[in-house]
């Protein structure tokens, strides 16, 4: 005999304390849910996801309906927008889940816990997701070119297609055929930059890659294949014995020239850093020797001979990038100082010398006939 049969045997009422429950009386829920997943999707704007599921684990007693009290925890100094991870939500009946953006970098945590009209379970789910946001790495460069120099090639290209969140700079490499090994490279916020230090004849593969704020770039860099510097030029070419033949014009201010003056000439398309003779044809007579820059290109102020004067020829002989020899040319007409041309002088204008003599001979002629006449008329 129990306790209470003893004490009911007696006639007295069991104590209120030791009273049974009623039958069906209503229960709270009771476990924690799986949060299966604390993601961050989408980084380029600090937005992440919690989603979770009862998975069998919440046991949610007589109560309904089913709710989950949702509490959001952030970093010091962070705020949240469109924030669903907070209050109380409606259990779906299968995967849950909320969202939000938040303002800085950081750890944000997620507690779920299972409620009912009935109570709160007194356990709860926690999960942590560290949120950072990641710039868009900027593509790869367009129109990549290279110039091949003495032991050095000359690289150049234009701005990615996507510039991601921006192009901090642009880092240029050679790298061996086959070989796969960094022979050089460059670095520059420019769109050219010149990769040194290269074996001449030695076939390079070149890679350039945009490179974003945070030193990303993208995995697939701009390419050119089978580039191949060439050997230091120390000397210009030997001036052929004629013309030769041409490549392009020299460029300058003008065709008609003045012996004894200077005249700023210019031309492109040699090796960067490399000599490039200047000289004057028919007989060749070498003006002035000068050294192209890191393009190719040079400009330079020669003198013309004085005593020059007719039809001549001006080249300018150097080394191309292929390594061959290339010449500009531009046909001249020189006229000696103070006969016109560019040179200064005042030219002579008007009727020849010769006609003037005739002219002034014919007037006199007459002169002296009308005299005559006159004469014969007074007698």
């Amino acid at each position: 005999m129990t306790a209470l049969a003893a004490v009911a045997s007696l006639g007295f009422a069991a104590p209120a304390a030791f009273a049974a429950p009623p039958p069906n009386s209503p229960q709270p829920p009771t476990g924690k849910p799986l949060i299966t997943e604390g993601t961050q999707p989408s980084p380029a704007s600090r937005l992440a996801y919690f989603m979770w599921h009862p998975a069998g684990e919440v046991d949610w007693g007589t109560g309904t309906p089913h709710t989950w009290v949702i509490q959001l925890t952030t970093p010091k100094g962070a705020t949240v927008t469109e924030n669903t991870c907070v209050g109380e939500v409606e259990d779906s009946g299968g995967l849950n889940d909320c969202s939000f953006v938040g303002s800085i970098d950081g750890t944000y945590t997620v507690k779920v816990t299972a409620k009912t009209p009935v109570g709160t379970s007194t356990e709860s789910a926690t999960e942590s997701v560290t949120v950072k946001q990641t710039v868009f790495a900027p593509g790869k460069p367009q129109n990549l070119k290279a110039l091949p120099g003495p032991n050095e090639l000359v690289v150049s290209w234009q701005p990615p297609a996507d510039p991601g969140d921006g192009v901090a700079k642009y880092h240029a490499e050679a790298v061996l055929v086959n070989g796969q090994a960094d022979a050089g490279s460059c670095e520059t916020a420019q769109l050219t930059c010149t990769i040194k230090g290269l074996n001449p004849g030695t076939s390079y593969d070149v890679w350039v890659f945009s490179v974003g704020a945070q030193g990303d770039h993208d995995p697939e860099p701009a390419e050119l294949q089978n580039v191949k510097p060439l050997a230091p030029v120390t000397s210009p070419p030997t001036p052929p014995a004629s013309v030769p033949s041409s490549a392009g014009k020299v460029t300058a201010p003008s065709s008609s020239l003045t012996s004894g003056k200077s005249v700023t000439l210019s031309g492109s398309g040699y090796a960067p850093d490399s000599p490039v003779q200047i000289v004057v044809y028919s007989s060749p007579k070498v003006l002035k020797t000068v050294t192209t820059d890191g393009t190719g290109s040079f400009s330079v102020s020669v003198t013309l001979p004085a005593g020059l004067t007719g039809s001549h020829t001006l080249v300018a002989g150097g080394v191309g990038p292929d390594g061959a020899y290339r010449y500009l040319t531009l046909p001249v007409t020189v006229s000696a100082a103070g006969t016109g041309g560019t040179g200064g002088g005042l030219p002579i204008t008007g009727q020849s010398v010769p006609k003037l003599v005739v002219t002034a001979l014919l007037v006199l002629a007459f002169g002296v006939v009308l005299v005559r006449l006159s004469r014969r008329r007074a007698a």
